[in-house]
């Protein structure tokens, strides 16, 4: 049951993800700062993202 309640709450939030994370100035400043971090960790190992 529990389990079920749980599957369920994510999937209502998989509907909103991308809104909610993208289009406010927080979820664009975190989402900068993940670029960042990737892009300096994989050109240390001669790897570049898009």
């Amino acid at each position: 049951m529990i389990k079920n309640q749980i599957h369920q709450y994510y999937n209502d939030l998989a509907k909103t993800y991308n809104e909610n994370r993208f289009e406010n100035s927080y979820g664009k400043y975190i989402d900068g700062q993940e670029k960042y971090f990737f892009e300096f960790i994989f050109k240390k190992k001669d790897i570049q993202i898009s």
